[in-house]
């Protein structure tokens, strides 16, 4: 048995931004948007020391400097169920991604796709999500469920989601 422990720092930042519009077509709701989501960090240190019996060794480790960024188009189209309770809700997405090394960087395409309902006069709103982006680097998914209610004149929103991504 190899017994380890260790510990290390480590820190990141995640912004992002987008300009969107409302309009409405053949009774659908339309909503144009672009922009983009930043990920960085300053890296890290840490520090390992493995043991077996009287062996030990320790050892000092470096977390590089990363930096990723997705730019993206969208067009959300809304109520698509037309006069029904439910609301279905589709999003159509072309994106780059610029990869956390860096360097590589790969365009692709995804959406995504909510039913929600809106449970009474309260604002109380249940929905179920499926997202989904594919690139030439990359392919990622979701599901999520998310449950929203009001306070005053504003919402508080909660949420579950579960993802996948890789090569």
């Amino acid at each position: 048995v190899i017994n380890a422990t260790g510990y290390y720092t480590y820190g990141a930042a995640f912004v992002g931004a987008a300009l969107s519009g409302e309009m409405k077509a053949k009774n659908l709701d339309l909503t144009p948007r672009a922009g983009f989501d930043l990920a960085w960090s300053p890296g890290g240190n840490g520090h390992v020391t493995t043991a077996r019996g009287q062996l030990e060794d320790s050892e000092g480790l470096s977390i590089p400097e990363v930096m990723g960024l997705r730019a993206f188009v969208e067009l959300g189209i809304e109520d698509l169920l037309g006069q029904s309770p439910l609301n279905l809700s589709v999003t159509p997405r072309l994106l780059c991604d610029w990869g956390l090394d860096g360097v590589s960087m790969g365009c692709g395409y995804g959406g995504s796709i909510e039913l929600s309902s809106e449970t009474n006069q309260d604002g109380e709103t249940f929905a179920l999500g499926l997202e989904g982006a594919h690139t030439d680097k990359t392919t990622s998914g979701s599901v999520s469920l998310r449950y929203e209610w009001a306070i005053g004149n504003g919402k508080v929103q909660g949420s579950v989601t579960t993802s996948t991504s890789g090569d």
